[in-house]
């Protein structure tokens, strides 16, 4: 069941390097985040393919951006729809990140992820630079990855395996993530998600 504010492109002529991205990586990956929890968008997202040299995807106001011929292209999706959930979905502030709103539904949730183990390999990385590291530790890719991890999660409880699944840098291991994912699951069910 696919969501209708998902567009999968749009002409626009001033971006010759922006091409329709296949819509089965999108199906793909709204599939598996409808087996993880139930999805209402306030706020129609537009989806594209762009090639990049240093990333798979990235989330911009205009929409979500995918390297589709990167291997698990719909996992980069959920990652990017994870940062179009704490732009525009959650929080108070329109186009500002939940995940960074002082007292807002994700504060208890960037404070575990802030306290997990992870987090402190991260912090601790010295072989980051420390523009990656301040990237990686900021509040709105730590949650657009525990969004990911989250579905996942809940995919593979449900009993979906996973072929060719991306190497995450930084992941949560099972125990670390425990108690961030029992927040995510509570927050969810605060707006009827889950």
């Amino acid at each position: 069941m696919r969501n209708d504010k998902i567009s999968h492109a749009f002409n626009d002529v001033r971006r010759p390097k922006i091409h329709i991205i296949p819509a089965k990586i999108v199906d793909c990956g709204l599939e598996l985040v409808q087996v993880a929890h139930r999805l209402e968008l306030k706020h129609q997202v537009n989806v594209f393919h762009k090639t990049f040299r240093t990333s798979r995807g990235k989330y911009t106001k205009s929409g979500i951006y995918i390297d589709s011929t990167m291997p698990g292209a719909p996992l980069t999706f959920i990652h990017e729809l994870g940062h179009h959930l704490d732009y525009e979905e959650l929080g108070r502030v329109f186009h500002k990140p939940c995940s960074t709103e002082s007292g807002s539904e994700l504060s208890r949730l960037v404070r575990l992820m802030r306290a997990s183990k992870t987090y402190h390999v991260i912090i601790s990385d010295e072989d980051l630079s420390n523009y990656k590291r301040r990237y990686y530790a900021s509040a709105v890719e730590l949650w657009a990855r525990a969004y990911t991890q989250f579905v996942i999660r809940r995919c593979i409880d449900a009993g979906f395996t996973f072929d060719n699944m991306p190497n995450q840098p930084f992941k949560w291991e099972d125990k670390d993530f425990d108690p961030i994912y029992a927040e995510i699951m509570e927050v969810f069910s605060a707006r009827g998600w889950v």
